[in-house]
């Protein structure tokens, strides 16, 4: 890698969590990009990476999930005070190692283990709500839900601020020639009822904003027609079945609202 740009740092990082683009006023489109950061000497720890413009990335830099990526990053500081924000250097992306699923994703747990379970969404919430919008506080966390239901439903269409913010990324510009075939909003949405391992646990309803899901919805209905959306729901509930499988949610809250967490991801090795 060429020499770091000031105030940055090189991260080592394996990419666990890519949410759903959502249109940006200043950047396009922008993808919330998680995972964890991986040390020789000290414990990982969770990594936002924001903003990353995914679509407009080389294929060369395109990551997977599970992939370890070396990235030259910088804190948000002031803008962003989460402990886990830094914005990276999106030319510097450099993909490595993809850690496989083998022996009940045993490479993908020796990485993160640390990091499994090690808190709760009440707990996350708790520290959120007591805090201040300049401090830095936990703000993502692998929790263990024990899910009451799961639904899927249609998605809602962009709002007219929304939909002007994706006719403008499809513009060419300086860096994308090419403009940007046209962003669509996710045709479905899951939304999980859980309650996590806290004692006092009262529940929690949160949506699953994971690109996967939004991918899916594009693509099966070729496949599937009409049958699509009890297809997600079957699918969905292959991954989050407890009986088979080791279920755990990466949740996430929201910059600018800091006690609303989403379900950014699963983890759902086999028992």
């Amino acid at each position: 890698m060429s020499l770091l740009k000031p105030g940055h740092e090189l991260a080592r990082v394996l990419i666990t969590v890519k949410t759903y683009p959502a249109p940006s006023a200043r950047h396009g489109e922008t993808v919330c990009i998680a995972g964890v950061r991986l040390f020789d000497d000290r414990p990982p720890s969770f990594i936002r990476l924001y903003p990353v413009p995914f679509r407009m990335l080389e294929g060369t830099q395109q990551f997977s999930k599970y992939q370890v990526v070396e990235v030259a990053v910088r804190s948000r500081g002031s803008r962003d005070p989460r402990p886990e924000s830094f914005e990276p250097d999106v030319d510097s992306f450099r993909l490595l190692e993809k850690v496989d699923t083998k022996r009940k994703w045993s490479r993908r747990a020796e990485l993160i283990a640390p990091l499994v379970g090690a808190t709760t969404t009440c707990e996350l919430m708790h520290k959120n709500r007591e805090g201040t919008m300049d401090q830095a506080i936990p703000s993502f966390g692998l929790i263990r839900p024990n899910i009451r239901s799961m639904k899927v439903e249609e998605g809602t269409p962009w709002t007219a601020k929304q939909l002007a913010k994706v006719h403008a990324a499809t513009e060419p510009s300086l860096f994308n020639q090419d403009g940007l075939v046209e962003l669509q909003p996710a045709p479905f949405r899951i939304k999980f009822s859980y309650k996590c391992e806290e004692s006092s646990c009262k529940g929690h309803n949160q949506e699953l904003i994971d690109w996967e899901l939004g991918a899916a919805g594009y693509t099966w209905p070729r496949k599937y027609g009409a049958k699509t959306i009890d297809m997600i729901k079957q699918k969905w509930l292959e991954i989050t079945d407890a009986s088979k499988k080791d279920v755990h949610f990466y949740v996430g809250n929201q910059h600018q609202r800091r006690e609303s967490f989403s379900v950014c991801g699963l983890w759902s090795p086999p028992l």
